[in-house]
Order: C-alpha cells, then structure tokens, then sequence
C-alpha cells in the first residue's frame, strides 16, 4: 500500500537545533503507518547542515525524507526586526512559496514544538478555500492590540488575531495571490506599527481569510502544564514557547513539559556542540519564573478576554469622536 505524504517544513539555525530535533521525532513517534514525512528544513545557518540532515534522519522515529532548503538570507535584511534576539529563522516561512516550489500543501512548525498525536489528523483538516489555516492566538484577541495602524492600513483591528507557531499552508493559492512578495512589502521599516515581528506581518495579510483550527494545535505550554480549566484536556501540540525551554534543563522537573520532552527524547544521542549554553542566559526558573508563569495561565484563559476591553473601549471611542478641526488642534499646541 502507498503511504501518503505529508509536508512538513521548519526553519532552524544552530541555537535551536536540539528543539528541531525533538519536534520532529515527536512527529514520527505519533505518525500512524499509513503516512510517511516529507521534512524541509529552511537552513537559516546551520554550521554544518549534512549533520543535521543525518541526526534527524537517525532518530525520526518514522518513514521519512528529510531535505535541507537553503534560505536566501540577503533576502531578509529589508525587514524590520523588532527584537534584537529575534533569528531570521523567523521570518524564513515568509518564503516558502520560493524555497518550496514543487509543494503545494505545507504544515509549518516552529523548531519548540512537541507533537502529542497524529499530525495527518492537522494535515487532513479542509481549509474550506482559505490560504491559511491557524490557531487563534491566547493571549492578543484583536488583531489591533498587536498592529496599532490597522485603520490607516485599511485592516479591520477587530479581526480575530492568530499564532504563527503552526500554520496550514495552501503554497499553491499563496503563488498565485503573490503573497510571498506582499508579505516581505509589509515587513519592511514604516508599513507596520507592529510589537511583533513574522507573526504580525501574517495576521495583516491574511486578516478575514483564515480558517482557524481547534485550539488544541497550538496549546502554549504555560497554561498546558497547569491543566487549567480552559486548557485542552488533549492537546495536540505543546507549544514549548518562552525561556527556558526542556533542553536547557533536561534533569530538571519531572512534570508538565518537561516530562514530554523527556519521553520523546527518550534514548536519542544528542552531539555534545549542539548543547546550549545556557548558565548566563537561561537561569534555573525560581519564584518570578513561577509568577510570570501564572500570568501567562490568566492570559491563555478566557479570563484573557478582559484585558481585551481597554482596546475595545479606546478603538470604539476613536470611532465616535469627531477629527479635530484645524484651529482646535492649533489650539490645544
């Protein structure tokens, strides 16, 4: 019997090669037999990507072709970056279209992500005509709390906001729509009032034609590990978002996230360069790790929604007021 072929794709450099590794083989432990992977990664400078190709392959868990995509980063040095941290990697899917040209239907994942079940129940899911399929975001409910010139781009900021840690992709549509070149367009310095970066540039794009896809796609681990009472009781894919992430600590804790990390990098042989360092950068999580923790709980609830109404409220009052005549703004300098 022929396997069907599911197309996933992620985007890595070195620093997060470790979480690369663990998502993919949490796909394969959970991959039912009738499907094998297609794994494209978007090399984002990856010191020796040969490697890479070869670990993953050793520890997939599955039937499965892994494929290394250069990414053009000149490419990406006209897009305005928000935090200084932040990798290129991030904005890498933004390509896809002409890094992946022989694909039509993609699933992309960020490289900190932990499947739990079988990803061909994501992959068969029907996008109904939509470009894009994602999961609402838990913490931004507008897409105005985010973009704060969504009025003078000519964006509804009352469109449903959404994360681009897992995305549904219809590669076909998007080519022939020319997303690939709107998308850098809006990423450049001025066009967006933005706090974020990749995932702000997809929510303007895409606002009003997005199939969202159940919750339990994109659970942020924060909420997952507390098994709170709007929390998917079986999530699908554990968003291991924020810092520290399981493989900075992998001896530490053996609950929540980090026992999932744990079993899925269950006798697999990590090369020591690939190990963090992480003693400066990623203390050992202490009581503000705790707090900042139950913040993002409240946050992933739909107690979420109220810290909505300041924007509701100042978005409906710009609405009702009248624009100041010349003189009164004259005035009132």
């Amino acid at each position: 019997m022929t396997k069907e072929t599911i197309h996933i794709v992620l985007s890595s450099d070195d620093r997060f090669r470790i979480g690369l590794l663990a998502t993919v083989r949490s796909i394969g432990l959970h991959l039912s037999s009738a499907h094998r992977l297609d794994v494209n990664i978007l090399n984002c400078g990856l010191s020796d990507p040969d490697e890479v190709a070869k670990v993953l392959k050793r520890h997939a868990a599955t039937d499965a072709t892994i494929r290394i995509r250069d990414v053009p980063l000149e490419r990406l040095d006209r897009l305005s970056i928000n935090r200084v941290r932040l990798s290129k990697a991030a904005f890498a899917r933004l390509l896809a279209p002409s890094l992946l040209p022989e694909l039509d239907r993609v699933i992309y994942l960020d490289s900190d992500l932990l499947v739990t079940t079988d990803i061909s129940k994501l992959w068969e899911i029907d996008l109904h005509g939509a470009p894009l399929g994602a999961v609402p975001d838990p913490h931004y409910v507008f897409l105005g709390e985010d973009i704060s010139n969504c009025r003078e781009m000519g964006i509804n900021p009352f469109r449903r906001y959404f994360g681009s840690g897992v995305l549904l992709v219809d590669l076909a549509k998007w080519r022939n729509e020319q997303t690939e070149r709107s998308l850098m367009e809006l990423g450049e310095p001025g066009r967006l009032v933005r706090k974020f970066n990749d995932q702000s540039i997809l929510n303007a794009h895409f606002a009003g034609r997005v199939r969202y896809l159940p919750r339990r796609w994109n659970q942020l681990r924060f909420h997952w590990n507390n098994s709170g009472a709007f929390a998917p009781r079986q999530p699908g894919i554990v968003h291991v978002g924020g810092s520290p992430k399981p493989w900075h600590f992998p001896e530490k804790g053996a609950t929540g996230v980090n026992r999932l990390y744990q079993s899925v990098m269950n006798g697999v042989f990590v090369p020591e360069d690939w190990m963090p360092e992480i003693n400066a950068q990623h203390p050992h999580p202490g009581p503000k790790a705790f707090l900042q923790t139950l913040k993002l709980d409240i946050r992933s609830s739909r107690l979420g929604y109220f810290r909505s109404l300041p924007f509701v409220w100042r978005s409906l009052r710009k609405r009702r007021m009248p624009a100041a005549l010349p003189e009164q703004r004259a005035a009132k300098s």
